[in-house]
C-alpha cells in the first residue's frame, strides 16, 4: 500500500459517493455545498470568505478583508451575503472559529450576534480558540 498527498478533487471524487451512499442509507440528503464569495472594489479583490453547506449548518470556513479596507463595512457586507446565502440553502445556524490571537475577529463576530458556542485550549499555534454560532 502507497499513502501520498494528492489534489483534493481526486479525494473528493472518491469521497463525495462514499458520503451520498452512507446519507442515502440513513434517509438524509447529500447537499454539501461550498462556496467562495469576493468583495470587489474598482476591481480590486479587497475581501473574501469561504463557506461549506451540510446538513442544514453554514459553516463560515475564511473571512477576510485587507487590513487597509477594513472598518468600512467589507466585513459586514460579505457576512450579510453569506446570511443571505444560509437562508436560501435552509440552513439554521452559521458557525465561525477564530482564537484569542485574533481579537478584532472576535469583535467583529460578536458585533453580528455570534455567540460562543465552545472553547479549545492550546490548538493552533498553541493559541485558545473559540467556535462562534448565530442562529439564523
Amino acid at each position: 500500500m502507497e499513502i501520498e498527498k494528492t489534489s483534493t478533487e481526486e479525494v473528493y471524487s472518491f469521497l463525495n459517493p462514499q458520503w451520498r451512499q452512507f446519507f442515502d442509507e440513513k434517509g438524509l440528503p447529500f447537499d454539501i455545498s461550498r462556496y467562495a464569495i469576493a468583495a470587489y472594489q474598482s476591481q480590486d479583490l479587497v475581501g473574501a470568505a469561504v463557506i461549506k453547506i451540510k446538513g442544514g449548518l453554514c459553516r463560515l470556513e475564511d473571512i477576510f478583508v485587507r487590513e487597509n479596507q477594513r472598518r468600512k463595512g467589507i466585513g459586514s457586507q460579505l457576512l450579510s451575503f453569506i446570511e443571505q446565502e444560509a437562508i436560501k440553502s435552509s440552513c439554521r445556524r452559521i458557525v465561525a472559529e477564530t482564537s484569542e490571537l485574533h481579537e478584532e475577529a472576535l469583535s467583529f463576530y460578536h458585533k453580528h450576534n455570534f455567540n460562543v458556542i465552545a472553547k479549545i485550549p492550546d490548538y493552533y499555534y498553541g493559541a485558545t480558540w473559540f467556535i462562534l454560532a448565530k442562529d439564523l
